[in-house]
């Protein structure tokens, strides 16, 4: 009898922790995948997290449920609850990559709607650990360049070193050069950057913006 329920118990236990295994897999595999197309950074961790603290109760109660009240078989006792959080996962990831696309980049950091007469849009989310900075170029010009400078309050900036950035180094392909004109704001003690840089013909532009 007591070898009976000895054996039950271990099984029990065993179960549980073939499941975290299982669990766990899922969650590292959803970490390389994440930070490999995201980046090192708290957009990459966050991904991770919120399906995390949504798909672990929910993950391990279908599983108790499963297993040990329904008695299901083991692909239902194991599959199905480890399921949980990829499908979530893949819901946060989808959003984010989504985010990250150019077009929506440029009306989140740079002007909502997009006008008409910016075109060529490209840009990198290069942000890292808590920080959020990114990287925007675009066809453009003079009228809309000169909105963007208003509305983000922007000042000719004659100092050349102030910040030691090079576009050229995130887009190959921009011809970037000291030629272009630069525009700058700064906040809360240099923590918030927000910097335009415009060729002399003012229709190509590169638009950087860091907050740390």
């Amino acid at each position: 009898m007591k070898n009976e329920k000895l054996k039950r118990v271990l099984w029990a236990i065993l179960s549980i922790v073939l499941f975290s295994l299982l669990f766990g897999i899922t969650v590292i595999l959803a970490g390389l995948i994440s930070f490999a197309f995201i980046g090192p950074n708290i957009n990459a961790i966050s991904t991770i997290i919120l399906p995390l603290i949504i798909g672990l109760p929910v993950a391990y109660i279908l599983f108790f449920i499963f297993k040990f009240a329904n008695k299901a078989s083991w692909k239902t006792s194991y599959l199905v609850p480890a399921i949980i959080f990829p499908v979530l996962f893949g819901l946060a990831f989808g959003w984010t990559m989504h985010e990250r696309d150019p077009k929506n980049i440029f009306e989140v950091f740079v002007l909502d709607p997009l006008p008409s007469g910016v075109s060529n849009i490209t840009a990198r989310d290069i942000s890292g650990g808590f920080e959020t900075e990114i990287i925007v170029t675009f066809k453009t010009t003079p009228q809309i360049t000169e909105k963007i400078i208003t509305t983000h309050k922007l000042q000719f900036d004659k100092d050349t070193d102030t910040f030691d950035i090079n576009p050229n180094d995130f887009f190959p392909n921009l011809n970037w050069n000291e030629d272009w004109e630069r525009y700058i704001r700064l906040e809360r003690d240099n923590e918030i950057i927000t910097t335009l840089w415009v060729n002399p013909s003012k229709s190509e532009a590169v638009f950087w913006f860091l907050a740390y």
